[in-house]
Order: structure tokens, then sequence, then C-alpha cells
């Protein structure tokens, strides 16, 4: 098993939501609840661990004392067609504002648990908590928060349940340390709007 999952195994998980409480949204702090959130991403999400470079605020999704799953926040993305226009921002606005834009950039409820509407109620308590999280670590309250969802994989039905509004596609790029990269993915671009 993984480094950090150790106390996740093999779970098989079938029950609704009521059944289920209460389901604890935590931040992540210590260095033990890092390596726990590092190794449900590597184990369970598709695209692995994220770096840990620049601004991020990651939470565990924990039933019955039990890690069930992890969701993870950071600094937007530089450009992004979709989300500018939607906007309408100038580049003057943008360089302005852009602090207060953050990204979804991993959310996963491990293999084997099946509980209806868990994630968009973790999706929401999250997007609830990482406001204030954000504001007392990094001094910026976010105005918008933004995702990417992949419709080869996903049907997005999680950020549509909370409120997430579909606003167009990526150019199929991924940010490498200081250039792009095409791959040919274009995602779905979500955005929730904290401040209307």
């Amino acid at each position: 098993m993984e480094s950090g999952t150790e106390g996740v195994g093999r779970l098989s998980l079938e029950c609704a939501l009521h059944q289920l409480q209460p389901v604890e949204v935590r931040l992540v702090e210590s260095e033990a609840e890092q390596e726990m959130w590092r190794g449900i991403i590597a184990r369970y999400h598709y695209l692995g661990c994220p770096s840990d470079r620049g601004r991020r605020v990651r939470y565990l999704v924990i039933a019955c004392a039990v890690p069930i799953g992890a969701i993870g926040w950071k600094s937007a993305a530089l450009k992004l067609e979709a989300r500018d226009c939607f906007i309408g921002w100038s580049e003057g606005q943008r360089a302005q504002y852009l602090a207060h834009v953050i990204n979804n950039d991993r959310f996963v409820i491990v293999d084997g648990v099946r509980v209806k509407n868990l994630a968009s109620h973790v999706l929401a308590r999250s997007m609830r908590m990482v406001s204030g999280d954000w504001l007392r670590r990094y001094g910026v309250r976010p105005y918008v928060l933004e995702s990417f969802v992949d419709p080869a994989r996903f049907r997005g039905s999680c950020y549509r349940a909370a409120g997430w509004q579909v606003v167009g596609r990526t150019k199929g790029y991924e940010k490498l340390r200081h250039s792009y990269r095409y791959h040919g993915q274009s995602k779905e671009v979500y955005l929730y709007a904290m401040t209307p």
C-alpha cells in the first residue's frame, strides 16, 4: 500500500448520505495529514499528486474515523480564455484580481465508496471552508472558484449540483514549469462566483 493510505485500505461502503453522517471535511495542517492527503490523491486520482509549489489549501474527507476522500485548492490558472471571457475583465483587471480566483485542482472519493450526493456535499462544504482558510493563510479573499473536468471521464454532476456552471473548454494545454505543453485533452471549465 502506498505511503499515506495505510488507514484507507480497500473500502466497500454503500449507504445513504444521512447514514454516513457525520462526514468531516478537515483542513490539512500536520505533516501526517499531508502524507495522508498525498497518498489518497496518488492512489485514487487519475492525474496523481500535484507538486507542493505555490499557494495551496487541502482537505481530507473523513467518515466513520476513516479517510474516504481528499480535495485540494491552488492558485488559479494565469490565463484561461473561457474564464476570462466569462468574467469579461481587461488585462489590467485580470492582473489586479487574479489572486482572488482559486482552482479546485484535485478532488477524489476513494474507490468502493458509493454514497449518493456525497461528492456534491463534500464539494459544497469545502467551498464554504476554503474562503476563510485561504483568507487566513494568504490574506486574500477568493471571489471566484474554477475547476476543470475531463468530459471523457466525468459528467461534472457534483459541480452542477453544488451550483457551478460550465463556461467553456480549455484548449488542451498543460502548464509546465516555465512553459506550456499541448496534450490535446480539452476539459470543461467550471466556475463558481463566491461574490456576485
